[in-house]
C-alpha cells in the first residue's frame, strides 16, 4: 500500500526522479571556472574517459566532475582550483587529488587504451582537438 501510495504522489506531482551524474554538473563548475567551450569539451572528454572506467565508480559524480575541472583546466594552462569553484562545488584542491591522478592516467593512455574511440571522436576539428592536449606533469 505504501508503494502504491507513493507511486501516487509521484504521479500526481510530477516528480521526475533521476540520478545525478557527472554530466550534471558540468555546465555549472565550467561556468564558474569561467571556461569557453574548449574547457567544456576537455571536461566532457576526461568524463566519457571516466565512464568506461570501472574504476570511476567509487568517486561521487560531483566529485568526478570537479576532477575532471580541475585537470582540463591544468591541461589548459590555468590555475587548477579557484575559491569559486571551491564555492559552487564544495570541494577544495585537496579532495580532488586522487580523482584527479586517477583521470590524468585515464588521459595519458586514452590514444593506446581500450577508449580509443573517445579518443579519436575528440582528436577531430569539431571538438577543438582537445584530446591532442599533452597531460601535465605537474599535478
Amino acid at each position: 500500500q505504501i508503494v502504491q501510495m507513493e507511486q501516487l504522489i509521484l504521479c500526481k506531482l510530477s516528480f521526475r526522479l533521476t540520478v545525478p551524474t557527472p554530466r550534471s554538473f558540468l555546465k555549472r563548475f565550467c561556468k564558474a571556472a569561467q571556461g569557453d567551450s574548449r574547457l567544456l569539451l576537455l571536461v566532457s572528454f576526461l568524463l566519457e574517459l571516466a565512464l568506461v572506467d570501472f574504476a570511476c565508480l567509487k568517486f561521487r559524480p560531483s566529485l568526478l566532475c570537479a576532477a575532471a575541472t580541475s585537470l582540463a583546466l591544468s591541461i589548459s594552462g590555468r590555475p587548477a582550483w579557484s575559491p569559486t569553484l571551491a564555492k559552487h562545488s564544495r570541494y577544495v584542491a585537496a579532495d580532488l587529488e586522487g580523482c584527479v591522478a586517477h583521470l590524468a592516467g585515464l588521459h595519458a593512455k586514452a590514444g593506446a587504451g581500450a577508449q580509443k574511440a573517445v579518443h579519436k571522436k575528440y582528436s577531430s576539428s569539431r571538438f577543438h582537438s582537445v584530446a591532442a592536449l599533452p597531460t601535465p606533469t605537474n599535478l
